[in-house]
């Protein structure tokens, strides 16, 4: 059992063995672990909303076991995802949505988080933007999760620029997200999109991560008919961009 034993860490690129198994064992897994979190969450956000005169000491536990269940939670979902895009599960709902709203809902969300690191988010669109059919629950988790590593990995203090404009082609959206932190070398850059790849040394800056979020991110944006790349250079920071096609791949 020695090699099925799954390792997370800097310059993994994937898992040994069998993969067809492993996927299996992954859906399994994940699958398993979701009933007991959600039923750990549901119980903490009980206990936290009872007004009986918790002790400060003891609420502040109660949260730190409230982001301890999410994170567990996000990992959990993540091998879930995984699992789907390796045996091809996906199973996508296409619809019409504002691209526009989505995205600003996504950066209201994480505002905050990047208002502790004392960052700025700005986002700039133009009026114009129209209805796209798009499978929304995927491009959305791809969405969350490059917002979330541009505030992770940003500097403190700096700017996280988000911006949504219409391709040349005029057959596509662009969407970029661009914050200034540590350049990515190049040697590092074709493993960006690996399943568990972490960046060598990123780990003193994020020290929870699966090195999934950009795997997913491509698998979801892909699955809407896009492409997405990273630029890292010094004195211009790292741009991570991705299309959205006006016409869904499977319209």
């Amino acid at each position: 059992m020695e090699k099925e034993k799954i390792k997370i860490k800097s310059g993994l690129t994937g898992l040994s063995g069998g993969d067809s198994e492993q996927e299996k064992f992954l859906a399994l897994l994940s699958h398993q672990l979701r009933a007991p979190l959600t039923t750990i969450k549901f119980i903490l956000e009980s206990l936290m909303t009872a007004k009986d005169g918790m002790p400060a000491q003891i609420r502040q536990k109660l949260q730190s076991m409230q982001e301890a269940d999410a994170i567990a939670m996000s990992i959990v979902n993540d091998m879930l995802d995984v699992s789907k895009f390796a045996t091809k599960e996906i199973e996508p709902n296409f619809s019409m949505c504002d691209l526009k709203e989505i995205i600003q809902s996504l950066v209201e969300m994480i505002r905050p988080i990047a208002a502790a690191k004392n960052q700025q988010i700005v986002f700039s669109v133009p009026a114009d933007i129209h209805m796209v059919k798009i499978c929304n629950d995927y491009l959305v988790r791809a969405c969350q999760n490059i917002l979330d590593n541009a505030v992770s990995y940003g500097d403190e203090g700096s700017d996280i620029d988000v911006g949504l404009s219409e391709n040349e082609g005029h057959d596509s959206y662009v969407v970029t997200v661009h914050n200034w932190g540590p350049i990515i070398p190049k040697m590092e850059m074709p493993k960006l999109f690996q399943r568990f790849y972490r960046v060598p040394g990123i780990e003193k800056i994020k020290p929870v991560g699966t090195g999934l979020g950009l795997y997913i991110a491509k698998e979801a944006i892909e699955l809407n008919g896009g492409k997405i790349w990273i630029e890292s250079e010094e004195k211009k920071g790292t741009t991570v961009t991705f299309t959205v096609p006006f016409k869904a791949p499977r319209a």
